[in-house]
């Protein structure tokens, strides 16, 4: 079984040598706050790449694996006019998609999202749940909760993101349209906001909240999410929700935007 293994002492490469391809990570927020940590008190933990040989001119080149931020906020700095070109790194060798999943899972900060996001990546490469629990060192619970989450927020999202086109469509088309009424124009505003925050509420929502409804008819979904959320979105909170609809035959109705 392929694993994440080191290629070499960590050394220093140029950030023109690394190439950036797709990461598990979407959220770089805060680059800059990295920027100054590191400009201050330097680099603690190297980023990894992979070799990818002489390119024409008989540069050697590098994948970017894991270290994301940390090569954006040198670059930043670099941008900035300061002498942070050269970066400590490790070549490894491995799964590259395993990697960075290893690496970004022992991060604190890492979104629920982004790590469900990143196990399905790894599920769709063949692996049964039992290998990637064997990679990532976790049990396959874990596995399983992080798959049916996905699954479960995807389709919330995707619905989310049709509608909110739909409201901003109509926005477009009121705001457009012949002398309209102050009035339709709050409407059009307050629907989009509504949709807007909807959509973000859905992609905050914990793991295991998404776990807790997931016996839930999809007919009921919507209605059941949007209670747990608007009541707090807790673990807690969605199992009381979950209890009380499975104790009646009429889900709560989801409240359209305005």
């Amino acid at each position: 079984m392929p694993k994440m293994e080191s290629a070499g002492r960590v050394r220093q490469i140029s950030l023109a040598q690394i190439k950036e391809t797709e990461n598990v990570r979407t959220d770089y927020a805060d680059i800059d706050e990295l920027a100054e940590s590191i400009r201050t008190v330097g680099l603690i933990e190297p980023v990894a790449v992979k070799s990818l040989g002489k390119n024409a001119d008989g540069v050697e080149e590098y994948e970017l694996v894991a270290g994301y931020r940390r090569r954006r906020a040198f670059q930043f700095l670099c941008d900035k006019g300061e002498s942070f070109s050269m970066i400590d790194a490790v070549v490894v060798q491995g799964d590259k998609l395993t990697i960075q999943l290893v690496e970004n899972l022992q991060r604190s900060d890492l979104s629920p999202r982004d790590r469900e996001a990143g196990i399905c990546q790894l599920a769709e490469t063949g692996l049964s749940n039992k290998e990637m629990a064997a990679r990532l060192s976790k049990g396959e619970p874990f596995i399983s909760r992080n798959l049916t989450a996905w699954k479960i927020r995807s389709y919330l999202v995707d619905d989310a993101e049709k509608s909110l086109k739909l409201v901003q469509d109509i926005f477009e088309k009121v705001e457009a349209g012949k002398k309209p009424s102050e009035s339709m124009l709050k409407q059009a505003k307050e629907g989009v906001e509504f949709a807007q925050k909807w959509l973000a509420d859905l992609n905050d929502l914990s793991t295991q909240v998404l776990n807790e409804v997931s016996g839930v008819k999809k007919t009921a979904l919507f209605g059941i999410v949007q209670k747990i959320v608007n009541e707090g979105g807790t673990v807690a909170i969605a199992r009381r929700v979950v209890r009380e609809y499975n104790g009646r035959a009429a889900p709560p109705p989801l409240i359209p935007p305005k």
